[in-house]
Protein backbone atom coordinates (compact mmCIF):
# COMPACT_ATOMS: atom_id res chain seq x y z
CA UNK A 1 0.00 0.00 0.00
CA UNK A 2 0.88 3.17 -0.52
CA UNK A 3 0.61 5.85 2.03
CA UNK A 4 -0.18 8.99 0.92
CA UNK A 5 -1.43 10.52 4.77
CA UNK A 6 -3.13 7.14 6.04
CA UNK A 7 -2.10 4.69 8.53
CA UNK A 8 -1.75 1.39 9.15
CA UNK A 9 -3.57 -0.77 11.41
CA UNK A 10 -2.20 -1.45 14.61
CA UNK A 11 -0.08 -3.80 14.65
CA UNK A 12 1.41 -6.57 17.70
CA UNK A 13 4.65 -7.75 17.44
CA UNK A 14 7.72 -8.22 19.73
CA UNK A 15 9.60 -5.52 18.66
CA UNK A 16 11.19 -3.71 15.72
CA UNK A 17 13.74 -4.84 12.90
CA UNK A 18 15.12 -1.66 11.24
CA UNK A 19 16.98 -2.08 7.99
CA UNK A 20 18.97 1.43 7.09
CA UNK A 21 19.41 1.47 2.81
CA UNK A 22 19.62 -1.81 1.19
CA UNK A 23 20.19 -0.24 -2.19
CA UNK A 24 19.19 -3.13 -4.27
CA UNK A 25 20.03 -2.66 -7.92
CA UNK A 26 21.21 -4.76 -10.91
CA UNK A 27 23.81 -2.36 -11.57
CA UNK A 28 26.66 -2.11 -8.34
CA UNK A 29 26.35 1.29 -6.16
CA UNK A 30 29.06 3.25 -5.09
CA UNK A 31 32.19 1.65 -4.29
CA UNK A 32 31.09 -2.08 -4.51
CA UNK A 33 33.90 -4.24 -5.61
CA UNK A 34 31.56 -7.61 -5.08
CA UNK A 35 31.84 -10.12 -8.54
CA UNK A 36 28.32 -11.36 -7.73
CA UNK A 37 26.73 -8.32 -7.15
CA UNK A 38 23.78 -7.99 -5.78
CA UNK A 39 23.76 -10.89 -4.29
CA UNK A 40 24.89 -9.96 -1.10
CA UNK A 41 22.13 -7.32 -0.65
CA UNK A 42 19.53 -9.87 -1.22
CA UNK A 43 21.21 -11.95 1.24
CA UNK A 44 21.13 -9.82 3.69
CA UNK A 45 17.56 -9.15 2.84
CA UNK A 46 16.77 -12.71 3.32
CA UNK A 47 19.16 -12.70 6.86
CA UNK A 48 16.79 -10.20 7.98
CA UNK A 49 13.45 -11.41 7.37
CA UNK A 50 14.44 -14.99 8.64
CA UNK A 51 15.19 -13.36 11.75
CA UNK A 52 11.71 -11.47 11.76
CA UNK A 53 9.99 -14.35 11.49
CA UNK A 54 12.35 -16.41 14.27
CA UNK A 55 11.59 -13.06 16.52
CA UNK A 56 8.17 -11.60 15.71
CA UNK A 57 9.56 -8.34 14.18
CA UNK A 58 8.14 -5.58 12.18
CA UNK A 59 10.48 -4.17 10.01
CA UNK A 60 11.19 -0.59 8.71
CA UNK A 61 13.47 -0.02 6.18
CA UNK A 62 14.91 3.57 5.85
CA UNK A 63 14.78 4.60 2.67
CA UNK A 64 16.50 3.75 -0.42
CA UNK A 65 15.30 0.21 -1.26
CA UNK A 66 16.63 0.56 -4.82
CA UNK A 67 19.67 1.95 -5.72
CA UNK A 68 17.78 4.08 -8.53
CA UNK A 69 14.54 4.65 -9.22
CA UNK A 70 13.39 2.55 -12.30
CA UNK A 71 14.91 -1.02 -11.58
CA UNK A 72 14.65 -2.76 -14.97
CA UNK A 73 16.24 -6.29 -14.37
CA UNK A 74 12.29 -7.92 -14.05
CA UNK A 75 14.38 -11.57 -12.17
CA UNK A 76 15.79 -9.32 -9.62
CA UNK A 77 12.43 -7.45 -8.92
CA UNK A 78 11.17 -10.90 -8.71
CA UNK A 79 13.56 -11.97 -6.50
CA UNK A 80 13.49 -9.10 -4.51
CA UNK A 81 9.20 -9.53 -4.00
CA UNK A 82 9.81 -13.18 -2.85
CA UNK A 83 12.22 -11.82 -0.10
CA UNK A 84 9.86 -9.04 0.70
CA UNK A 85 6.91 -11.55 1.22
CA UNK A 86 8.87 -13.33 3.15
CA UNK A 87 9.00 -11.27 6.58
CA UNK A 88 6.33 -12.03 8.89
CA UNK A 89 4.63 -8.28 8.81
CA UNK A 90 4.77 -6.46 5.42
CA UNK A 91 7.78 -4.12 5.88
CA UNK A 92 7.39 -0.33 6.12
CA UNK A 93 9.26 1.55 3.82
CA UNK A 94 10.47 5.34 3.76
CA UNK A 95 10.87 6.50 0.59
CA UNK A 96 14.78 7.90 -0.11
CA UNK A 97 16.46 9.91 -2.57
CA UNK A 98 17.28 6.90 -4.47
CA UNK A 99 13.65 5.40 -4.97
CA UNK A 100 12.55 8.71 -6.77
CA UNK A 101 12.90 10.16 -10.38
CA UNK A 102 11.51 13.23 -8.99
CA UNK A 103 10.94 15.54 -5.98
CA UNK A 104 8.48 12.58 -5.00
CA UNK A 105 7.42 8.81 -5.39
CA UNK A 106 5.55 8.87 -8.49
CA UNK A 107 4.26 6.06 -10.64
CA UNK A 108 7.27 5.59 -12.71
CA UNK A 109 8.97 4.78 -9.82
CA UNK A 110 9.68 0.89 -9.15
CA UNK A 111 9.01 1.50 -5.33
CA UNK A 112 5.32 2.72 -6.30
CA UNK A 113 5.13 -0.61 -7.59
CA UNK A 114 5.91 -2.33 -4.92
CA UNK A 115 3.78 -0.60 -2.52
CA UNK A 116 0.64 -0.58 -5.26
CA UNK A 117 0.84 -4.49 -5.45
CA UNK A 118 0.94 -4.36 -1.43
CA UNK A 119 4.63 -6.06 -1.36
CA UNK A 120 5.83 -3.07 1.29
CA UNK A 121 3.63 -0.82 2.90
CA UNK A 122 4.97 2.88 1.21
CA UNK A 123 5.57 5.81 3.35
CA UNK A 124 4.80 8.80 0.35
CA UNK A 125 4.22 11.71 2.86
CA UNK A 126 5.78 12.56 6.40
CA UNK A 127 3.77 11.61 9.34
CA UNK A 128 2.17 9.11 12.07
CA UNK A 129 1.87 5.89 10.06
CA UNK A 130 1.76 3.06 12.79
CA UNK A 131 0.66 2.32 16.05
CA UNK A 132 2.67 -1.13 17.35
CA UNK A 133 1.90 -3.02 20.71
CA UNK A 134 5.01 -4.35 22.31
CA UNK A 135 4.08 -7.00 24.76
CA UNK A 136 2.61 -4.45 27.58
CA UNK A 137 4.02 -0.93 25.39
CA UNK A 138 2.62 0.75 22.51
CA UNK A 139 4.72 2.48 20.64
CA UNK A 140 3.96 5.75 17.71
CA UNK A 141 5.73 5.12 14.69
CA UNK A 142 5.86 8.54 12.23
CA UNK A 143 7.52 8.77 9.19
CA UNK A 144 9.51 11.35 7.07
CA UNK A 145 10.34 10.90 3.54
CA UNK A 146 13.52 11.92 1.42
CA UNK A 147 13.02 15.78 0.52
CA UNK A 148 9.74 16.55 3.51
CA UNK A 149 10.30 18.74 5.80
CA UNK A 150 10.99 16.76 9.79
CA UNK A 151 8.23 18.29 11.87
CA UNK A 152 9.36 20.29 14.64
CA UNK A 153 6.69 19.06 17.15
CA UNK A 154 5.23 15.63 16.80
CA UNK A 155 3.39 15.44 20.63
CA UNK A 156 -0.35 14.50 19.95
CA UNK A 157 0.61 12.45 16.76
CA UNK A 158 -0.64 8.86 19.18
CA UNK A 159 -2.34 10.61 22.40
CA UNK A 160 -2.62 7.40 23.65
CA UNK A 161 0.70 6.18 22.93
CA UNK A 162 3.52 6.15 25.77
CA UNK A 163 5.95 6.31 23.49
CA UNK A 164 7.32 7.58 19.89
CA UNK A 165 9.61 6.98 17.22
CA UNK A 166 10.16 9.17 14.19
CA UNK A 167 12.20 8.09 11.67
CA UNK A 168 13.50 10.26 8.50
CA UNK A 169 15.94 9.78 5.27
CA UNK A 170 17.64 12.74 5.88
CA UNK A 171 21.50 14.34 5.96
CA UNK A 172 21.00 16.17 9.69
CA UNK A 173 23.87 18.32 10.39
CA UNK A 174 24.73 19.66 13.83
CA UNK A 175 26.95 22.08 13.25
CA UNK A 176 28.73 20.66 10.29
CA UNK A 177 27.67 19.24 6.65
CA UNK A 178 28.11 15.86 5.71
CA UNK A 179 30.41 13.83 5.22
CA UNK A 180 32.00 15.93 8.59
CA UNK A 181 28.70 16.29 10.43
Amino acid sequence: MILDGKRLAPLRCAGLLIIGDPHVGSRRPGRRKDADWPNPVLAKLEHCAALAREQGLATIILGDLFDRPVERDEALKTHLVRILKSFPHRPLVNVGNHDIEHTTLSDGDTLALLGLCDVVDVVSRSGPVLELQLSDRRLGVGVTPFGQPIPDDVSGSFPDVGSLAWFTHHDIAFEAAYPGA
